[in-house]
């Protein structure tokens, strides 16, 4: 699908068929001109072409065809020439650059190629640095559509990993704002979510094929250059999210440093002494510094749980570092070092990812422990109804605007003689009997209402949006269930009292509650009188 919205889009005057043509090679034939004009074969592309008295270097080849085809190259910071038959086709200079700015990145430049029976093609090029003299990469020659594909299947493999980077970040973002919430001081994933998009704008850029949708320049050199810096920065957040208190004075000095560093390399940038191509390396090996000293953080504060954990990241994260560093030191060219530097962008943020994967974890943990400890002081222990905390906090909790509660009801129950009961036959048994006694009041108001012990013998059953006929349905089934355990040895007794209101503020319930005690009490004394029990 890929390939082909590619093609579609950079192909637009073109017919496309259904097959993917890819255009052919045209690395060998070329020729160049040495310092006593002796012409001399290049045995194959890509190849260096020595550059001694001038920078500027010109490759030749034979070239017939009976139709128009385009020709494909590629340069390296520098400026390019075309010619066919002595007649220049397409030059590409950079123009309009302020002077502090010299380095631009690598671009393709594809060339119509007019039909000939017999020319002599002449390709010139002439290094914005010395360094890049005489450097000459693959040439590729065919229609539109076939150059398009090539280009695409030769460098698919950082476009994918680009976008799979854009993917990640995307993820890490939704995830962090997500647990925002619950993980508010925790920015890990959030961090990792700015560190895969700039890797990822990186090396999509580091791709080639996104300068035939973007044209200027100057965007390009914001993509491989300044991209450094927030590359840097991003590990940078990184260490912090994992700062070990030991070594907080160490990691603060360290992350000073690179900072001071990327500040200088931007004054060395903008007053035209150094160009960020020359001094990228330093950003580079400070960016994979910080990841060794991730290694040695993760290490230093036992920052997994198992040893098995700590292994695995500890033999991703080294081997990207090492990949890194024998990329940044030049032991790669760029033909096939690209395939070893995505190797080492897989490992390392899949040790990235071990960190983001434990740090949620264990705040996961932590908030699972919390609220496990929260229910548990909402919950009484003995009977399994709410607790007394449970009963202030819906109070306190209470806001007029938010909480809509009409004809609410408070009832109030006291268990009789349980201080006699427990001192006959124990606590052990008295416990027995208040659970019984639960056990009939949570069933009886199962529908309506929540029960909450706020006493050794004192219970409150608080129900919402009900009314006069619902109480009494509930409380006559609860009498019923009373009667059940008559003349057994969990027989229970309570004198109880109830009050509708609507509460306006946090005072409504203390006084509902105060109105409930009183009418209890008023139970009790008649309860008392007729001698039903006795005190």
């Amino acid at each position: 699908m890929c390939i082909g919205l590619f093609v579609v889009v950079k192909s637009r005057n073109a017919p496309l068929s259904f097959t993917l043509p890819q255009a052919s090679t045209c690395n060998t034939g070329w020729y160049y001109y040495d310092e006593t004009g002796t012409e001399r074969y290049i045995t194959s592309l890509p190849a260096v072409i020595p550059a001694k008295k001038s920078p500027i270097t010109r490759i030749y080849h034979f070239y017939a065809g009976e139709y128009p085809q385009e020709i494909c190259f590629y340069t390296h910071h520098q400026t390019a020439q075309f010619s066919l038959n002595g007649r220049v086709l397409y030059e590409y200079s950079i123009t309009g650059n302020p002077s502090w700015l010299e380095d631009y990145r690598s671009f393709y430049h594809i060339v119509e190629l007019p039909p000939v029976k017999n020319g002599e093609m002449c390709l010139s090029f002439t290094p914005v640095g010395k360094k890049y003299a005489g450097e000459y990469d693959c040439i590729y020659i065919g229609t539109h559509q076939e150059i398009l594909v090539k280009l695409f299947l030769d460098r698919m493999d950082k476009l994918f990993l680009g976008v799979l980077l854009f993917i990640m970040s995307i993820i890490c973002f939704f995830l962090s704002q997500m647990y925002k919430r619950n993980f508010s001081e925790d920015k890990t994933l959030l961090h990792l979510c700015y560190i895969c998009f700039f890797f990822g704008l990186w090396i999509i850029e580091e791709s080639k094929l996104l300068q035939f949708i973007i044209r200027n320049q100057g965007v390009h050199w914001c993509f491989e250059y300044l991209n450094q810096h927030f590359i840097l920065l991003s590990a940078i957040l990184v260490v912090r999210d994992i700062v070990v208190p030991s070594k907080e004075k160490v990691t603060e000095a360290f992350i000073l440093i690179s900072q001071c560093v990327s500040l200088v390399v931007i004054a060395l940038q903008l007053t035209g002494i150094m160009q960020l191509y020359n001094s990228m390396y330093i950003l580079q090996l400070f960016s994979v510094g910080f990841c060794v000293y991730i290694v040695y953080l993760v290490n230093a504060g036992n920052f997994f749980h198992t040893k098995q954990r700590q292994k695995l990241f500890n033999f991703f994260m080294l081997l990207s570092v090492i990949v890194f560093v024998v990329i940044i030191i030049g032991h790669f060219n760029r033909s096939y070092g690209s395939l070893v530097m995505d190797v080492g962008v897989i490992f390392m943020f899949t040790s990235f990812l071990f960190i983001a994967n434990q740090k949620t974890m264990d705040k996961y943990k932590a908030i699972q422990q919390a609220m496990l400890y929260q229910k548990l002081a909402f919950v009484d222990f003995n009977t399994g109804v709410a607790s007394k905390t449970a009963w202030f906090s819906l109070i306190e909790k209470f806001d007029q605007e938010k909480d809509v509660m009409i004809n609410c009801c408070l009832l109030l129950f006291d268990m009789n003689n349980l201080k006699k009961l427990n001192d006959s036959k124990g606590h052990l048994f008295g416990d027995k009997v208040i659970n019984t006694f639960c056990e009939c009041l949570t069933q009886a108001f199962s529908e309506d209402g929540t029960v909450f012990r706020i006493g050794g013998d004192e219970f409150i059953c608080f129900c919402r949006h009900s009314n006069e006929e619902e109480v009494s349905a509930n409380l006559k089934k609860f009498e019923e269930l009373e009667a059940v355990h008559k003349g057994t040895e969990l027989e229970f007794s309570c004198a109880y009292g109830y009050v509708f209101f609507t509460p306006h503020s946090k005072d409504d319930f203390t006084e509902a509650q105060q109105r409930a005690d009183s009418l209890m009490y008023e139970m009790k004394r008649r309860m008392k009188i007729g001698r039903e029990f006795e005190y």
